[in-house]
């Protein structure tokens, strides 16, 4: 529950409602701060130069590009790694460099750098991979790359091992020696750093800079990264740039999502264009996403939006699928306080999708592994594959010999558990794993999947108490009251629009509105709850999604406390601001909600 803000904290902000101003305080935003939060300016970014490796980097790019070297842009198959990936190529391009890009194939190669890739590449002739997104915890890959005379740069921004990489320079804000102020960054965000350093000094490079920032907003947002700092800077402008885009596939793609006439803001890039652009890599292979951002041909673009479109579809089916054996697996009251569950049928595309559900579900840590049963042949992209032309077609792979079982896992962690430290502590039973503190990603031999889940699950239990694993609902200030009617709704939205853009740090204000009196409940769609309330100054309408099933239809006359978000909504040329609800609580009973029994319903009163 947030501490009510101390008498003079809103003196600066006399204009706003004092829900801003709690808002503000609660994320912990300094009078200092301020102007920096409402009016995030380019003019505010570090200098690239100070993150350490940097200048290494640069020298060392200059000078291949100079030589004609040959260079890969080696990217992540997520949307952080793909757009990095294209940004990347696209800068070294346009200073002349002979560029390409790989992506692996995430179930034939899996995460990251691998030694078979290396060694094809510089049997092609390449002299200078620069990783994506990866590569911060491939030291021997590194090292096996120096060994047969292939130089590396590792880009990264996820949490540094014990051991680096030997690389020419290592760019990672994260890793201990390195000074730079903001953390935080995608992996987009510092392959952006390193492109506007290549930039710096040129006539064009404020246009290099500018004509890749859409790409930074679509990985920023769709990596879930805090847009505090610097990326609530890079995600305002290339929000503005997205939205004007002239990259044929983004304007194809977003006709698919219904997005063609759209302001598209953080919540239409996190959950319409970003899971799209992430089926490629979770049903097929990336290159489709990375040819789609990076095609200058209108027919083929129509053809890459259609196949995402088509490959999201299947993503939704067999992730709702495979949640469903899991939950059907764990059961609806497991003892254990952190999970691994794991079946071969389970494709490794959708098994992060799924361990994200599943934690946020059962509130606690949650491991789910595509399980291999028996040795079989290692998969790999033929030598063709890197070319990155428009025309370009997907990786084929070809089997080499018989590998030893090994299986690959993702998991997704709760507030008070630190994945990537547990998985650390496990090193002994994994063969390769990397992430961050909520987020993590994993292979392992498949005779270790006993000992790893009988590990974990004494981890959490010395690290989580009981009422850790209950589900919460952090509210950010109180409405209503004698001074808050339904005529401020609209006010109080564009107020809170101002502290715009929303996503992981910074999400869009919870509410809590108490005494509301339900003048109409009724199901819609297919699991969805209608409702009008009435108030002392008029009516308002919400909509609980996803929710009939466990509130219930509350009968008229009921007296509620409700907690929501607002949200703008139009419907047959009529524009209203209604509740979107996520929790309902009956007055003087208990909660109607079993999902979310221990729901915070109390916060700073500010009527």
């Amino acid at each position: 529950m947030p501490t009510p803000m101390p008498s003079g904290y809103d003196a600066p902000l006399k204009n706003l409602s004092p829900v801003v101003a709690q808002v503000l305080y609660n994320r912990g935003v300094t009078h200092d701060e301020l102007p920096a939060f409402f009016h995030p300016e380019a003019a505010s970014m570090h200098a690239p130069s100070l993150m350490y490796g940097m200048r290494e980097a640069v020298r060392h790019i200059r000078a291949a590009i100079a030589r004609g070297d040959c260079i890969v842009v080696y990217g992540d198959f997520d949307v952080d790694g793909v757009t990095g990936t294209v940004l990347l190529h696209q800068v070294l391009s346009a200073l002349g460099a002979n560029c390409r890009v790989y992506v692996p194939h995430r179930a034939s190669e899996g995460y990251g750098l691998n030694a078979a890739a290396l060694d094809r590449l510089r049997a092609d002739g390449v002299g200078l991979v620069i990783t994506v997104d990866c590569g911060i915890s491939s030291a021997d890959e590194v090292e096996h790359a120096r060994a047969i005379g292939l130089d590396v740069i590792v880009t990264d921004h996820h949490t540094p091992p014990p051991r680096l990489p030997a690389a020419v320079a290592v760019l990672n804000p994260r890793q201990p020696n390195c000074t730079y102020p903001f953390k935080d960054l995608a992996g987009v965000g510092v392959a952006f750093k390193l492109a506007s350093a290549l930039a710096e000094g040129l006539p064009n490079g404020q246009r290099l800079r500018r004509d890749v920032l859409d790409l930074v907003a679509i990985g920023t947002v769709s990596d879930m990264v805090p847009l505090r700092g610097e990326n609530r800077i890079l995600v305002r402008y290339g929000l503005s740039a997205l939205n004007h885009t002239q990259r044929l596939g983004l304007r194809a793609l977003m006709r698919r999502a219904g997005l063609e006439h759209a302001e598209l803001t953080t919540n239409e890039v996190g959950f319409r264009l970003g899971p799209r652009l992430n089926a490629a890599g979770r049903i097929d292979h990336a290159m489709v996403g990375c040819r789609l951002l990076m095609t200058t041909d209108a027919a083929e673009a129509e053809e890459l939006a259609d196949a995402l479109e088509q490959k999201n579809g299947e993503r939704q089916r067999l992730t709702a699928q495979v949640i469903e054996e899991a939950r059907r697996r764990i059961g609806d009251h497991p003892t254990e306080r952190a999970l691994l569950v794991d079946d071969p049928a389970w494709p490794a595309g959708v098994i992060g999708l799924v361990a994200g559900r599943l934690a946020e579900h059962y509130c606690r840590p949650v491991l789910v592994v595509e399980r291999v049963e028996r040795a079989e042949g290692v998969e790999r992209a033929p030598s063709g594959a890197t070319t990155p032309s428009p025309s370009a077609t997907l990786m084929a792979t070809e089997t080499t010999a018989l590998a030893a079982p090994e299986s690959r896992g993702s998991g997704r962690s709760a507030p008070g558990f630190n994945l990537v430290e547990a998985l650390a502590s496990c090193g002994d039973l994994l063969t390769k794993f990397g992430g961050h503190a909520q987020a993590a990603g994993f292979s392992l031999p498949t005779a270790h999947i006993p000992a790893l889940r009988a590990r974990l699950a004494a981890l959490a239990a010395a690290s989580l108490r009981e009422e850790d694993l209950a589900p919460t609902i952090e509210i950010d200030a109180e409405v209503g009251g004698r001074d808050f009617g339904v005529e401020d709704l609209g006010l109080l939205f564009d107020q809170l629009e101002t502290l715009e853009p929303f996503g992981m740090g910074n999400k869009p204000p919870t509410l809590l509105w108490r005494n509301l009196r339900v003048g109409d409940c009724r199901v819609v769609g297919a699991n969805h709850l209608r409702f009008s309330f009435n108030t002392p100054s008029g009516t308002v309408s919400g909509i609980a999604f996803g929710r009939a099933d466990d509130i219930g239809a509350l009968p008229r006359g009921s007296v509620v406390d409700v907690v929501c978000t607002l949200q703008y909504n139009e419907w047959n040329g009529r524009a209203s601001i209604e509740l979107r609800i996520k929790d309902v609580a009956v007055r003087g009973g208990a909660g109607r909600s079993p999902e979310h029994p221990h729901s915070s319903l109390t916060a700073p009163s500010l009527a």
